[in-house]
């Protein structure tokens, strides 16, 4: 064994299951606090939000961006070394499969029965929902928002696991990596320019291409990582991780640094700066995992975070008697928000810790089989 490899098999990714808890925390947020705002049938009062705060409503919605390198970062981490035949990516499809299908096609089922307990009527087409079956809807615009409310990110999240294979072939080292993410910084402003002068509402962002730099910028991350040998590095990953932070949040408050995004002809940097940020924070968690984000809780809830952003939605919609308990006992300041925001996440955290147990580990466990099954049943060429 290499002693890449070796530093590999010994290299711990808790991070990384850390910092997908934060992004599905960030999302579960951002929609607790929008939701009543966009939803009308919640018929519940907006909380206040003060300007400190405001950055709940302008990119905690980028958790689903971070979702994507993390994704990338991921992916690459555990197969980009071992796709190099038809059967392995025969095997890769089926896992990638079993680890979305089984909740995501729960939940499918759960919002068209609770749609018409809710609301009194069918209000998708069978079309609709082949399509969703199909996992494809993605490619659809004007129908890629899923029937499952927040679901959209899970039609690109599919495209990428189809795509991958492909960008493991090609992105094997940092330049090649490094080259196909300017390359995609380029193209994806291009195509996210055209389709908002298209007027395709929000398949302008919620679209493959649009999200293609966050994926490569994780696989990008991961090279920088591997050529280092997989290791620990204290002080290296403490400096990135404030680093990181300081970027961000200068981006976020300070008026002239938005404005100077803004500024940049041909590429949307106001975007895809957070591309690079979020590939520095991956990798500063993996040189060295700061116990305030990586610990006990933050990484079972970062192994169940697709089960919190599933059922996230449906919990806000079902959670209005709560709230409205909470904004008499605290008004719709602050404190009222901070009440909203601390129920959602407790009951999504535990509704989730049991959709994890009880529907993605099983469906996790059923695609290994399969696809190991898959593996002694056609010969190897």
């Amino acid at each position: 064994m290499s002693a890449m490899q070796s530093g590999k098999s010994l290299a711990r990714v808790d991070g990384v299951e850390a910092l997908r808890f934060i992004a599905a925390a960030m999302i579960v947020v951002f929609h607790t606090v929008e939701l009543p705002r966009v939803a009308v049938s919640l018929e519940l009062p907006r909380v206040a939000v003060p300007s400190y705060l405001n950055v709940i409503r302008t990119h905690f919605g980028m958790g689903v961006p971070l979702f994507y390198t993390l994704s990338g970062f991921v992916l690459a981490y555990g197969y980009m070394d071992s796709l190099g035949t038809r059967d392995q990516v025969v095997r890769f499809y089926i896992r990638r499969f079993f680890r979305i299908a089984p909740l995501f096609y729960l939940m499918l089922g759960v919002w068209i029965l609770f749609s018409r307990l809710r609301w009194g009527h069918f209000w998708v087409s069978y079309s609709d929902i082949a399509l969703n079956l199909t996992l494809l809807f993605g490619l659809v615009p004007g129908r890629h928002e899923s029937i499952v409310w927040a679901g959209w990110s899970i039609g690109i999240e599919i495209l990428f696991y189809i795509i991958f294979p492909l960008l493991a072939l090609l992105l094997t080292s940092r330049a090649s990596a490094l080259t196909a993410f300017c390359v995609s910084l380029v193209i994806s402003s291009m195509e996210f320019r055209a389709l908002r002068s298209l007027n395709v509402g929000s398949y302008a962002y919620m679209n493959l291409i649009t999200h293609l730099p966050f994926f490569i910028g994780g696989i990008l991350a991961y090279l920088v990582w591997r050529d280092d040998g997989f290791t620990r590095r204290r002080l290296l990953g403490r400096v990135m991780l404030l680093g990181t932070l300081c970027v961000a949040g200068s981006i976020v408050y300070s008026p002239i640094v938005h404005a100077l995004l803004l500024s940049v002809r041909g590429v949307a940097v106001d975007l895809y700066i957070w591309a690079p940020v979020f590939g520095a924070l991956i990798m500063s968690i993996c040189y060295s995992p700061n116990r305030m984000f990586v610990n006990r809780v933050t990484r079972h809830l970062g192994r169940a975070s697709y089960s919190m952003y599933l059922v996230h939605p449906l919990m806000i919609v079902v959670l209005p008697p709560g709230y409205r308990i909470l904004d008499a006992a605290l008004g719709l300041g602050v404190i009222g928000l901070v009440g909203r925001i601390g129920l959602t996440l407790t009951v999504v955290a535990a509704v989730a810790s049991l959709s994890y147990l009880a529907v993605e580990k099983p469906g996790i466990k059923l695609g290994g089989v399969v696809a190991q099954k898959y593996g002694r049943q056609v010969p190897v060429r």
